[in-house]
Formats: C-alpha cells, structure tokens, sequence
C-alpha cells in the first residue's frame, strides 16, 4: 500500500497507516486472524468492509490477507512487539563555518530518507538547546513531515535566564555545543522511561546501514549473555558529501568502507541494567566508563570485548587505504554524514590571504612528502610551513610555480588533512563561538528591549518563540515524569477521592456513611499491618514445565473439575458413561469453581490466586488509609509487600501469566483487577514512601508483563475473544501501559475497545438493544453480564482519565459517547453504554434489603429474569452500573419520558456508602486480616450532575 501511494514504507507504522487509510479500522482487528494464515471468525467483519472498497483491489486485499506468515510477520512485530533498543539522535546548533547553516538538517532528511527500518528498534529524537527559532521550527517539521511522533521527539530546552547567567566564555560555549544533557536526557527516557535493553545516544547526523544494524544486533545479543553493561559502537566520517549512488537502504558496510575510511570518535551502548550503578546523572556514568583505564569487560576474552577495548586513536587519523577494519564486521559502524565545512576559515590567518595562497600548497605538499614522519600536530606543520614559505624570496618561489588549475589541486588535496585535524578545528571554533555567542546575546537583547517597550511587540515576540516555548514547556513536564514517574489515578475518581478526603478531615463526614465505611477502611488497614508478606513461592504446588521454580504465577482452570474431585454422583455417570471427561482427566462445570480456584476457600494454599487477591487488595487498602490520613505508616508497608511480591529477587513473582490457570489461554483473567492495583501504586508513589528505584523496576516490572501478554499465545487467544475476556484483555494492557507510558500501545488498547464497543453483535459486546448475548447463553447469565459491564464502566472512566490527562482531549474519543456504527450518523441514537446500564437495571430488585444478601433471582425484581442463574447472586454489584449511568447521562438522558422505574428510584435512595452489602460483606471475610473491599465505594464518580466535561 505503501509503495502504491508512492510513500516511504520505512516512515510510516504500518498498523497505523494500512488501519487508518485503508480500512479506516485497527489493523490489529484483523492481525488477530492473519497470524493464523486464514480469515477464519472475522470472514463477515472483513466482508463489511471490503464492501467500501473497488472490487479490483478486493481481490488484492484478499490475496494479502492469505499469504503466508512471513509477510505479515514483521508488520505484527511493529504492531505489538516491545522494542528492544532505543536508538536516540541528537539535533544541535549549527556552528558555520565548521559546517553550513543547514547541514545538520540536510543530514538529517537525507537519514529518515533512505536509512532502513531496524526491526526491534524505536527511533527518537532529541531537539537539543537550539537557540534560534526559524532553526527550531525547520527541525521540527522535518520530523514531523517525515512521519515521525510527537511522542518520539524529546526536547532539551534552550534557556534564556540560564544562558544569560553565565559568567564566562567557556560556560556559554558549552551551553550551545554540548550534547552531554541530550546524552542523560536520552538515556533516561531510553533505560528509565521505555526500559529498552540497549539504549543508543547519537548525533543526528549518523547514519545505520541495513548490513551494519545486523553486526550491531549480534553484538548486542552477545553482549547481554556475557553481562556486558555498555560496548562501543565503531564510528567513521565520510570524506565526501553523501550520494544516493551510494549511501541508501540498501548500501553494505565494504561499500561504505571505501567513502569513509577514517575513524572517529565511537559512540557508546549502554545495557538496561546499568541503572543499578547510577546513583545521579546517567551521563556521570557514561563519562567515568569512558575515561576509566578499565572496561566492563572484566576477564571477559570473547569476541564481544573487542567493541569495548578496541583503540580510541582517531585523534591524528589520515585517509590510509591499508587500514585494518576488522572490527567493523564484529561490532558494526555508525557513519558520520559530511560536514559541509569552510575549509578557507580553518586555514587562512593574517599571514597568508585567501587569494594569495598560489603555489603555497603546492610547496606545502612537496614538504609534506620530504618529512612525512614530522611529530607534531597538523597545525604546527601548517605553521612551520608557512613561516618558511613567507621567508622565500621569489625567485626560489618561483620554483613552485604551477598553474592554477594545478594549485586548486593540490589545495583540495591538503584539505583532507584540515578536515580531520582536531587542532585546526579547535583553533577555528574558538572564534566561531565567539561570533556565535555574540549573536545570540545581541538577539535576545533586541528581544528584551521590545517586550520592555512595545506589547504589541511582545505580543508578536511571543507567537514568534510560540513553537519552542510551548514545547519545552510540555517536554519539561514529561521529561520530569520520566525522572519521577509522576501518574495520575484512572480507576478511581480523583475528584470524587479529593472530595471524600476533604469530607473526612473537615469533620463534615461524621455520623454518616462516607465515615462508617472509612473508619471500617482504616480497622481493616490496621490490621493489614500486621500480616504478610505475601509472595508467589509460599505456594504448595509448582507447574508442570517450570522447573520447580516457585517464583512463577501459578493458578488452576476454575470450571476444570479433576475426577477424583468431582460429587460422587457425577463420578458414577461418568463410570456408567453418560458422562466424558475432557480433556480425559477432567469434567469442565461451567459457573461451578473448582476448589483451590476460589479465593479464600478450600486448598487455596496449592495456588497464587489467592495470595495475588490479599496483595492487590491489601496494597490498595493501605494506599487508601495513606491518601485519607496521611499516614505513611501505610503507605511504606504498602511499598513493602509491593517489593516482595514483585520486584525481591528471590520471593518476587516473575512478570509473565503462562502458568496462569495452568497455561489455559482465558488465564490472564486471574490478573483482571490489575487496574485498581496500578492506581495504588501511584498512591504509594505520591506518599514518598515508594522509592524512586523501586518506582524505576515496578514500572519495568509492568513493561515486561504488558508486553508479554501481546507476545503471547494466552494474550492473542484472548485479544480475539467476544466476550468479558476480549474485554479484559484490553483493560489489562491499557492500564499496564498507561502505567509505562508506551503511548503506541495505548493507542492500540484503546483502538481495539473502539471495535468492541462499536461493532454490534455477533462481533461486538452489545446488541443495538443494549443486551448482551455473548454472556447470556452462560449458566450465570446474570453474573457474566453485570460482571462485563462493570468492566466497561471502568474501562471507559480508565479511557476518560487518560484523555483528561492528554495534551489535546478534545481530540480523543469518550467511550461514554461511541455508538454502534449503523447508528453513528442518526442524532437521535442512544451511545452504546446508554443502553447497555438502561437494558441491565431493568432487573433491580424492588426491594433494597436485597443487596445486602446472596440470593437467586426472585420475582420482586423490575423485570423477570427470563434467562439461566445457576448460582446466587449479588444484586448490589448492579449499584456501581447505575451509579455510573446517572453520573456520566443523567436519569433524563436515560428516561426521556420521565417514568423512572420503581426499583431505579427505589436503588438511587440505597446509601452510596453502604457496609451492609453482599459483596462488601463476602470479600471482607475472604481474609479476615486482610484488605476489606471498602475501596471498592470509594472514589466513584459522583452523581450530583453528570460529567460535563464527558460532553466538552
């Protein structure tokens, strides 16, 4: 598609682009199926939307579809895979004559123009301290022209109060040259902030060919099985300016050899584990590696240690055409693209002017060639050159005498030797710094005396500067997010949570239901200080296939009933036959929990289950005793079981589900509640009690998991499904991930919610009705629809706290107002969830005392309950569904006739803080010792009037 419309395919995400433009739909929709090498469940949605399609590229569209895996392997990867390196460029000042006005940004097109796509790899950018605006903004859109995200593009802001607070000359020439604050901010955001296994700081001019990429992957791999913490990356500059015949995609590094040959200074690799040695700048690290005698190689032979030990002697480097470049096929290139620099400037002084140097060079040459072994440096050399030269008379000047063709010559051939000579280059940037510097203070001098004298100058000086303020000011505020973690809530209602909190240090609470149930909070976080720690190898049994290591997630299939488990009448009809076991050992009992797979029930001691409940209900009580009274006391044992349970090295539970219902592919359903859990931990993270290191694993800890279940079969089995567990699946990584901040896969949690809620039934969660027949054909009917609509009234409170909290939320969808795609266009249609909370509170009961019990369906609900409950059931969770319906649509929005049901009126005077209902009862007894489920009422959003800010 994209080679048809004539676009770089390397520039452009596919999933992005082929779901937008082609389809106008996700693409992981339908990655789901063509990993299979069919189109097997989704025939009809495909069918749907090929009918918006020509039927001449129908058949083309089909044929992509069924080909073989491999073409669509790498699209996949892109699409869900974690990155594994982080591959940083810097964008600086330019610095003529050193190099031209525009150089930089000409290498810059030319690198996002024909360097190839690096499976694996994330590509940034860093904007770094550029001080001159119109520059800023051309580096910008070049970026962005070019495909790349505003998420990808870093900026190290250029700071006029700071600049102007330099005293000294080499202070404000290292301000506008130095690359070392770009280097740390990079390598934070790389190891830190995305925890990418090898994370990579260059400068924006550096070019990857497809061949040296391959090198740099194996020394990678290598390097992290021989426990190498950083390894350099080889560099050479090109001694021409780059051509397309031969610099692009597809060029190989024995080519690129003969167009750079000279070496400069490597660049350096740095593994993700080396954030347990940095104790203050990444950068401080970076320079003591470098200039440490020693490496990280240790007594290290291989292979590996020769990217890391390899000489630095690039200092005095002259084209030789006999240079051994061995290293290169070990360890890969990097490529310095050409400088364009003023070769005139570097050379000429107040002896010799630019249009006197005839036959000058030509001499110059000839001495070069007499006393080549000449120890010192290349500007001594020109120096003592010149000062014979000047003492010649002209007759022996005349000696030399050349044409000037035969001049121009020997100049250029003397310029290769200017060009790499670190001593000219030094001498000149002294005074191209000078000149530098004092354009910038003249310029943002001119700037100060507007804004003093005219508004309507500085109003103009501000729409100016407009682009680069606004964003440092954003790239200030995520660059401190990346050093602190800085989250927000998103399950629980921040707002309402402030609210409640004010309440209950007021006094205004006392007496009524919001203290009852606090005062139960804190009773019950007391005690939670008193148990624990919990953690994954306290477990009795260990999954087949595991080593016997504990340290795995481990839980059983609750329907899956083993024979000799099974009531004894259902172990004789299976010995008369009437009844087959399946798979042969087991009897699958829909609705009906195996023990063990019950949270505080018989045998839960075999399992995780149970313990992984007690933690996340245990840790979210105790950040919730913190936030109301601000008692640390709560919050350090909150990060304390945290630390045990996930990030100890020996009792702490590996980040990955596989044994989750003993590998059964509806096993990351165990984990469904992560989301309340992920909102304690920013609790915990806002009490200072959860250290900014462990803040740094915990966030890696979520990475690795979120990123495991889009790897994985169990992850890809439930991504497809129709039901709760498709929908939890998004919840999971959507939550993991806005935990991370990987904005990629955000979006893609938040695309494919899109599909569910928009496409009706079968493909979709809701009929047009609002009913939902993927759970009513389920023995528990009425569990599974209340439990898969809770779990959209979370999603969407999830999606709307994510959107508040974007830079533009009025350019992201609410899921409070999606509805079904035939009915999108019609004004008068309901949103999907409208219908869905009006469809299921139609069977409230009548009578309020029942939410304080289990019981089965009875006839004093608002409607008979025409379908199957196998077991009891607890009418209060419907409370939470209703709350949410008249917070987000209000009851007129809901009944515009204006009769509201006898048991909706009767269920809005239930106390909203209640101590009295089932559930809050059952999980407060699971444990006795442990958290109390009171948080479960807190922070809801509150139903004084809906939620303006749903239909801004």
């Amino acid at each position: 598609v994209a080679l048809k419309l004539n676009l770089n395919p390397h520039q452009i995400s596919p999933l992005n682009f082929i779901g937008q433009s082609l389809l106008s739909k996700p693409l992981e929709c339908f990655l789901w199926n063509i990993t299979t090498n069919t189109i097997s469940s989704h025939d009809e949605v495909i069918t749907q939307e090929l009918a918006k399609i020509e039927v001449s590229e129908q058949n083309k569209f089909l044929d992509s579809l069924r080909a073989p895996k491999r073409i669509f392997s790498s699209l996949f990867h892109y699409g869900i895979s974690k990155p594994q390196v982080g591959l940083y460029r810097v964008i600086g000042n330019s610095l003529p004559p050193l190099q031209s006005d525009d150089q930089v940004l000409k290498n810059v097109e030319y690198v996002l123009r024909n360097e190839p796509f690096f499976e694996g790899v994330s590509k940034k950018w860093i904007l770094n301290r550029i001080w001159n605006e119109t520059y800023f903004q051309l580096a910008y859109k070049i970026l962005v022209e070019a495909g790349i995200s505003r998420k990808d593009i870093l900026i190290s802001c250029f700071d006029v109060k700071e600049f102007q607070g330099m005293d000294s000359f080499e202070s404000k020439k290292n301000y506008l040259s130095s690359i070392d604050h770009a280097k740390e901010l990079g390598l934070s955001d790389g190891i830190v902030g995305h925890g990418f296994v090898w994370t990579v700081v260059l400068e924006g001019s550096t070019f990857i060919t497809a061949d040296s990429w391959i090198m740099m992957r194996k020394m990678f791999k290598s390097a992290h099985s021989s426990g190498l913490k950083w390894t350099k990356i080889p560099k050479h500059r090109v001694d021409r300016e780059q051509q397309i015949s031969w610099l692009d995609s597809e060029t190989d590094v024995n080519t690129l050899l003969n167009h750079a040959p000279t070496k400069c200074e490597s660049d350096i690799a740095f593994h993700k584990s080396i954030i347990n040695e940095t104790t203050t700048s990444e950068y401080t690290l970076w320079q003591s590696l470098i200039s440490d005698g020693s490496n990280s190689c240790g007594n290290i032979t291989n292979k590996q240690c020769k990217c890391s030990q390899y000489s630095e002697d690039y200092q005095n480097n002259v084209r030789e055409e006999s240079r051994d470049f061995a290293y290169v096929n070990t360890c890969g290139l990097l490529l310095q693209l050409h400088r364009d620099m003023d070769m005139n400037w570097l050379l000429y002084n107040d002896y010799l002017a630019e249009n006197g140097d005839r036959d000058f060079f030509c001499f110059l040459e000839r001495m070069r060639a007499k006393t080549r072994k000449l120890s010192t440096s290349e500007c001594m050399y020109f120096r003592f050159a010149l000062m014979n030269w000047m003492k010649l008379t002209d007759k022996v000047r005349s000696q030399f005498n050349v044409i000037d063709s035969a001049s121009a010559v020997c100049k250029k051939n003397y310029y290769q030797y200017v060009a790499q000579s670190p001593c000219f280059q030094n001498l000149v940037k002294v005074k191209a710094y000078k000149k530098l510097i004092s354009k910038v203070e003249d310029m943002h001098l001119s700037h100060l005396k507007q804004l003093l004298n005219s508004t309507a100058a500085a109003l103009s000086i501000n729409h100016i500067w407009n682009l680069s303020h606004q964003l440092c000011h954003t790239s200030r505020r995520d660059s401190v997010k990346i050093q602190k973690h800085e989250s927000f809530l998103t399950s629980f209602h921040e707002p309402s949570l402030q609210l409640e909190r004010a309440q209950w240090k007021s006094g205004l609470s006392r007496g009524n239901d919001l203290s009852v149930i606090l005062e139960d909070l804190l009773t019950k976080a007391k005690r939670g200080l008193k148990v624990g720690p919990y953690s994954v190898i306290h477990k009795l049994q260990t999954p087949a296939g595991s080593d016997r290591d504990k340290r795995y997630y481990f839980s059983y299939r609750p329907y899956l009933w083993p024979f000799n488990l099974l009531p004894k009448q259902l172990q004789t009809k299976v010995r008369l036959g009437q009844l087959k076991l399946d798979p042969p050992c087991c009897l699958h009992r829909d609705g009906h929990r195996v023990p063990g797979s019950v949270i505080g029930g018989v045998g839960e001691n075999n399992f995780d289950r149970s313990s992984a409940w007690y933690v996340v209900d245990n840790v979210t009580t105790l950040a919730l005793a913190w936030y109301f009274t601000g008692d640390t006391t709560y919050a350090k044992y909150g990060a304390y079981l945290v630390d045990v349970y996930f990030l100890n090295e020996t009792t702490g539970m590996y980040p990955t589900l596989q044994y989750a219902q003993d590998g059964y592919k509806y096993g990351l359903i165990d984990w469904k509640d992560m989301y309340y859990f992920l909102d304690a931990l920013t609790m915990l993270e806002q009490s200072g009690e959860f250290s900014p290191l462990q803040v740094k694993k915990m966030v890696h800890w979520c990475s690795e998991l979120g990123h495991w279940i889009l790897r994985s079969n169990m992850g890809n089995d439930e991504a497809r499904a129709l039901n709760n567990h498709g929908l939890y699946f998004d919840m999971s990584t959507l939550s993991l991930f806005l935990y991370t901040k990987e904005e990629h896969f955000i979006n893609s949690a938040k695309q494919r919610l899109l599909f569910r809620l928009t496409k009706p039934y079968p493909f979709g969660h809701f009929a047009v009705d609002g009913s939902q027949p993927h759970e009513l054909n389920r023995p528990t009917g009425l569990h599974y629809i209340t439990f898969n609509l809770v779990g959209w009234m979370h999603a969407a409170a999830i999606n709307e706290a994510a959107r508040m909290q974007s830079d533009q939320p009025g350019s992201e969808l609410s899921l409070w107002l999606v509805k079904h795609e035939n009915e999108a266009h019609n004004p008068a249609s309901e949103p999907v969830l409208c219908k869905a909370i009006r469809w299921l509170i139609q069977y409230l009961p009548v009578n309020t005392s029942t939410f304080e019990r289990y019981s089965d369906p009875v006839d004093g609900m608002g409607v008979s309950w025409p379908y199957e409950q196998a077991d009891a059931f607890a009418f209060d969770r419907m409370l939470e569904i209703l709350r949410y319906g008249v917070s987000v649509y209000g009851l007129q929005a809901m009944y515009p006739t204006g009769e509201i049901p006898q048991n909706v009126r009767r269920s809005l005077q239930y106390p909203l803080y209640s101590t009295k209902l089932a559930t809050y009862t059952k999980y407060s007894s699971v444990h006795p010792d442990s958290g109390s489920r009171a948080w479960n009422a807190l922070g809801v959003i509150n139903m004084s009037k809906p939620l303006p800010y749903v239909f801004s």
